[in-house]
């Protein structure tokens, strides 16, 4: 069970709400995918809306966090909302979607029973406390009066706020990202560069020709793949593993870091220390060379390739799990949202309501 304040100042339900999701994100593997399910509305419609609105809220730094991880691991997550208590009060089972299960209601029994014993671990002292509420209660008494008074004034005419006449501009790394969703590429942006971890290919996302490489065709080499070290590239022959930084082949046991040659060549018969070094990596032990190993300096394009087969392990268990869990689907009353949020503002899920403003009052946002 994860114990402790939430990172900044602001200490609310919503803003927890947020940082279980982030939480959860964090901890997923790349290419993973996730069901999220909450009771709470406004963390389940601010996702919804898209990081661009997101980033206009008021927990954008948790929200900016999340959407980077989703897109630089490839991470897929759907929220959902069901009503909270539903154990203990029927009435709300009118409320409830029809994909809602009874583990539904038994998970999230247990995540309140822990969320409970969490603030009390936290809790303030209660002599602090009361002279909290003291304060808090004099405050209420204080705004009461003043909105009194305001209600008997005439009605004036009400002005925009700050946020509604902002309009965020999309940089132009969110507009390759937005391009990639419809490419037949599966690409990861690293500095200045594009690469593709299924054909392996890459190009510099300020290249002229962008467009044309992302709408191309991704095909699969027909070869063994090759790494860049340096100005030279690995012989298609070897068979080559990342082995604490070392580049080595499973064949013939040569290996390198900065420079090649033997990796370089055609693959050959292994010597007497090419059978040294295979021994050692499937031992686990240092390769013969390299006393301070495990070596840390690795190329950055190897960062890049080092995850295609693990992307593509992650690809095969998603259709898996497909095969076994089938998603919930929404509600009709969410379907009618979408659709006419899609009518109005264009992509489905973007804007269904405001997020309520820090501070206000909220039982169990459901």
């Amino acid at each position: 069970m994860h114990q402790c304040p939430l990172p900044g100042e602001i200490q609310s339900n919503n803003r927890a709400e947020i940082y279980a999701i982030l939480i959860a994100v964090r901890h997923v593997e790349a290419a993973g995918k996730i069901d999220f399910f909450t009771d709470n509305k406004p963390a389940r419609n601010t996702y919804n809306k898209g990081k661009h609105r997101a980033r206009l809220a008021c927990h954008a730094d948790l929200w900016s966090e999340l959407f980077t991880i989703l897109e630089t691991r490839h991470i897929e997550l759907n929220v959902y909302w069901m009503p909270s208590h539903t154990d203990k009060h029927k009435e709300k089972l009118e409320k409830a979607p029809p994909w809602m299960k009874d583990w539904h209601v038994a998970g999230n029994k247990v995540a309140d029973e822990l969320a409970g014993v969490a603030a009390e671990l936290h809790a303030v002292p209660e002599d602090q406390a009361k002279a909290i509420i003291k304060v808090y209660k004099d405050l209420d008494l204080i705004q009461n009066r003043i909105i009194a008074v305001i209600k008997m004034f005439p009605q004036r005419k009400h002005n925009k706020t700050i946020h509604d006449n902002i309009k965020y501009k999309p940089t132009y790394k969110d507009q390759i990202i937005e391009k990639l969703k419809s490419s037949q590429h599966d690409c990861v942006i690293y500095g200045e560069r594009l690469y593709c971890c299924g054909c392996n290919s890459n190009i510099s996302i300020r290249a002229e020709h962008i467009g044309d490489f992302i709408e191309s065709s991704c095909l699969l080499p027909d070869r063994t793949m090759t790494y860049a070290v340096g100005k030279q590239h690995t012989h298609h022959t070897h068979k080559i593993t990342i082995y604490g930084g070392v580049y080595m082949c499973t064949t013939c046991g040569a290996t390198a870091s900065k420079k090649l040659e033997k990796l370089a060549r055609p693959c050959e018969k292994p010597t007497s220390h090419g059978k040294h070094n295979r021994d050692a990596y499937l031992a686990g032990k240092p390769p013969a060379g390299f006393p301070k190993w495990p070596y840390t300096q690795i190329h950055l394009r190897q960062n890049v390739v080092v995850n295609i087969i693990q992307l593509q392990v992650d690809q095969l268990h998603r259709k898996t799990l497909r095969q076994i869990y089938v998603p919930p689907q929404p509600d009709r009353d969410e379907q009618q949202i979408e659709h006419d949020t899609e009518d109005q503002h264009g992509p489905p899920g973007r804007r269904i309501e405001e997020e309520p403003i820090e501070g206000s009052s909220s039982s169990d946002s459901d």
